[in-house]
C-alpha cells in the first residue's frame, strides 16, 4: 500500500530517507520538516526516534539496519559537534531503547556503517577529522548500542615523515563470522602520489584487529569505494581515475 509522509524534509542529499522492510511493512527514517528524526512504518503514526538524544535538531544521512530480533536506527548530526547517534528497537520499532552517542567527541563525518556480533555485540565505521586531514576510526558497543566506550579506536595508520592521514569512505561488513573494514587513503612514494584501498579484519567481533593491509594501490586517484560480503564471499569495488570501474573478490579473506 501507498505510505504518505506530509512532513518529510527533502533537498538536500543527507536528508535522504532511509527505507527498510519491518515485518512485511515499509519503514522509513527521515527527518521532518522541523529537523526531528522521525520513523514511519507503514500507516501507522509516525513516531519521533530522537527524543532521548543529547541533540534533537539537524539529523540526516539515515540509516535502518533491519534484523531478525532488533531494528537500528542510526543518523549524524552537525549541531553541538559532528556526531553519529543510534537507536534501536526489539519490538518492531513500537518503542525504541535510549539514543547513544557512538563516536568520542569529535568531528565525525558520514557516511557510518553498523556491524553486527554475538551477544549484544555491536561495531560502528566512521571517518574522523579530528587531526588534520582525515582518519578511519571504528568504535565497539557490547550491551547493545546503549553506551560506547571513549576513546574509540583508530583504524588507519599515520604515514611516515609526520604527513597527516588522507582517508576517505571507512567501511566494514559482515563476512561469515569475521568482520573486514576497508579505506582509501594516499600517500606521497618519492615524490609522487599512491592511491590505495587498505582492509583490516577481525575474527572477534572487534576486540583486536589484524595489521592494515594494502589491496590495491594505483598512481591514480580511487574513489566510490564499495564493500559488499555475502557468506565467506567479499566483494570490493571501485572507480579508478581514467580506467573506470574495477572489482577485487575474495573467498578466504
Amino acid at each position: 500500500p501507498l505510505v504518505q509522509i506530509p512532513d518529510m524534509q527533502t533537498g538536500a542529499f543527507g536528508t535522504l530517507p532511509s527505507l527498510a522492510d519491518v515485518n512485511g511493512e515499509l519503514a522509513v527514517l527521515y527527518s521532518t520538516k522541523e529537523g526531528r528524526v522521525a520513523l514511519q512504518i507503514g500507516n501507522q503514526p509516525k513516531q519521533l526516534v530522537d527524543a532521548t538524544a543529547r541533540i534533537q535538531k539537524g539529523g540526516s544521512f539515515f540509516k535502518l539496519w533491519p534484523s531478525e530480533k532488533t531494528l537500528y536506527a542510526g543518523w549524524w548530526s552537525h549541531q553541538s559537534g559532528k556526531n553519529v547517534y543510534l537507536t534501536s528497537s526489539v519490538d518492531g520499532g513500537k518503542t525504541f531503547a535510549p539514543v547513544s552517542m557512538v563516536n568520542d567527541v569529535n568531528d565525525v563525518l558520514p557516511p557510518f556503517t553498523l556491524t553486527r556480533g554475538p551477544q549484544g555485540v555491536l561495531g560502528m565505521t566512521y571517518q574522523d577529522e579530528r587531526a588534520p586531514r582525515f582518519q578511519a576510526y571504528f568504535n565497539r558497543s557490547t550491551d547493545n548500542g546503549l553506551s560506547w566506550p571513549r576513546p574509540d579506536q583508530r583504524m588507519d595508520s599515520p604515514p611516515s615523515g609526520g604527513r597527516s592521514s588522507d582517508v576517505h569512505e571507512p567501511q566494514t561488513v559482515e563476512s561469515g563470522s569475521s568482520w573486514v573494514s576497508a579505506w582509501t587513503d594516499n600517500i606521497q612514494v618519492d615524490g609522487k602520489m599512491e592511491y590505495r584501498i587498505i582492509s583490516r579484519r577481525t575474527d572477534n567481533a572487534g576486540l583486536t584487529w589484524s595489521p592494515p593491509q594494502i589491496l590495491y594501490s594505483s598512481d591514480h586517484h580511487i574513489s566510490s569505494l564499495v564493500v559488499r560480503a555475502l557468506d565467506n564471499r567479499l566483494v570490493v569495488a571501485a572507480d579508478e581515475l581514467n580506467k573506470g570501474i574495477f572489482g577485487l573478490t575474495s573467498t578466504d579473506y
